[in-house]
């Protein structure tokens, strides 16, 4: 059962100047009935921790309810004992994505950061054996990637924004992003810029998100509220 909002334990819907809305009967027959399926659900799921909120306010919700967060767990472990993990995606067709200034930094970085790249399955695997690669078509493992990284590199030069970086904001990752217009727009605001095509830039950004969890946690939380607040149902 996915339950979307408690607007049927608001004020407005039984009193308007004084006076009761005619389907007040009609309404209160409705919140009965999904009382009752959601007591007899096994499992009740939630695309938010607003949806969950309003449903445990609204009703006696004596079941586990899952958040999914549109299919996407946000959930920001603590990693205090894990590596640090990051991805990045990229068209190897063109250098705009900027795979080898990519390639430069994974030589550079400590032995404990997991590594992975999504990418148009036209790489050599054999690049580096301490990258994880993944097809764009592979959904499921995107998912999984996305919920379990803590930082996203968006190291595009110019080709135009898709919907990973948003996926990983959603999941709580902190944006190390060029210095790119359209990306200062977007990210400049609540997640790290190095400067544009700078590896070195690049490399100092990254070490500020490696050695400090705190601040980490700090960029993650920002992306991803500037990430619901650009993409709402309200606004689409």
């Amino acid at each position: 059962l996915t339950a979307h909002d408690d607007v049927l334990n608001q004020i407005k819907w039984t009193k308007r100047k004084g006076r009761a809305y005619l389907l007040d009967s009609h309404l209160l027959k409705y919140r009965e009935l999904i009382k009752e399926n959601i007591n007899k659900a096994d499992n009740i799921v939630t695309l938010s921790r607003f949806t969950a909120q309003n449903l445990l306010r609204t009703y006696d919700v004596k079941n586990k309810i899952k958040i999914i967060y549109n299919g996407i767990n946000s959930t920001l472990r603590a990693k205090e004992n894990e590596n640090i993990s990051l991805f990045t995606s990229i068209n190897t067709k063109k250098e705009v994505g900027n795979f080898g200034m990519f390639l430069k930094t994974v030589q550079k970085l400590p032995e404990n950061i997991d590594i992975s790249v999504v990418e148009n399955g036209l790489l050599e695997k054999k690049l580096s054996d301490r990258i994880k690669y993944h097809s764009f078509s592979d959904t499921e493992a995107l998912n999984e990637i996305c919920s379990g990284a803590d930082i996203y590199l968006d190291l595009s030069n110019w080709e135009t924004f898709g919907t990973i970086p948003m996926m990983a904001a959603f999941s709580k990752c902190a944006i190390l992003a060029n210095d790119i217009p359209f990306l200062r727009e977007m990210w400049g605001d609540c997640g790290c810029i190095f400067e544009r095509n700078n590896i070195y830039s690049l490399l100092r950004n990254l070490n500020n998100l490696i050695e400090n969890r705190q601040y980490l946690h700090m960029v993650s939380q920002k992306c991803y509220n500037k990430a619901i607040s650009v993409v709402s149902s309200k606004r689409m």
